[in-house]
């Protein structure tokens, strides 16, 4: 088929880099148009969020501030509560934000609240926001290439893995059942797509969810080859990201 189109290419007169150019720049013009709508929906949702306060909710906002302080965290995150998400989520690079369902401080127990808290804060402290932003730049610039994507699957899979252990190694080992439950329960809201988000949170897909569960019931303290591993992962989306540049 390319045989065939590429004579017919040479023939009209146009060079086929230029119409390959136009291709990549209409899919580029595209996944910007969806990434510009999610971005957008974020804002929506954070305008309409309820802030999470001293004065407004006393108990949620004391259990929230215990986990920061336990994490450390210099950054001042502001805690939202909204109606239009299942699952807690964050974002934010400049002005980290964790947002959590309205309702959450009801269903979930003290020690849930702790376990989802400490998990969002992580993304927080490792600024994840700015990864997700250079995620999505990169994204949008190789939309055609599918190992990028699988590349930065597997590089978001291990970041929530990573998490997780940071959660454990401040819990506890022992907590590892009731952790992992709390991941469960979040498990059936979460969507999945092709693309990346700028959202980090406690929730994943099916398949990513079903090897955080393994890797928290067999939970080990990070070795420096699990290191070694991210590292691969981030050096390889590096190289392939070099040797496919459109640019």
């Amino acid at each position: 088929v390319i045989r065939d189109f590429s004579p017919a290419v040479t023939a009209s007169g146009i060079p086929l880099s230029h119409i390959l150019w136009v291709i990549w720049a209409i899919g580029m013009a595209a996944v910007t148009l969806y990434f510009a709508g999610m971005l957008l929906r974020i804002h929506k949702m954070k305008k309409e969020a309820f802030l999470v306060t001293a004065e407004s909710e006393p108990e949620l906002y004391r259990q929230f501030s215990a986990c920061v302080r336990e994490l450390s965290l210099r950054q001042d995150v502001k805690l939202y509560a909204s109606c239009d998400i299942q699952n807690p989520v964050s974002c934010g690079w400049l002005r980290p934000t964790i947002i959590i369902p309205q309702d959450l401080d009801i269903v979930s127990s003290a020690e849930e609240l702790r376990f989802i808290f400490l998990h969002e804060l992580q993304h927080c402290k490792h600024k994840d926001a700015l990864l997700n932003l250079l995620v999505c730049v990169l994204e949008t610039l190789y939309w055609f290439n599918p190992l990028i994507w699988y590349g930065f699957y597997q590089f978001r899979k291990d970041r929530e893995i990573a998490c997780d252990h940071a959660v454990l190694r401040l819990v506890g080992g022992e907590e590892r059942m009731r952790y992992g439950l709390t991941i469960l329960q979040f498990a059936q809201h979460a969507k999945s797509g092709v693309f990346a988000s700028p959202l980090s949170g406690i929730s994943s897909s099916a398949a990513t969810t079903k090897q955080r569960i393994t890797e928290i019931a067999e939970y080990r303290p990070v070795t420096a080859l699990q290191r070694l591993k991210s590292a691969g992962i981030f050096l390889l989306i590096f190289l392939l990201l070099l040797g496919t540049s459109p640019l």
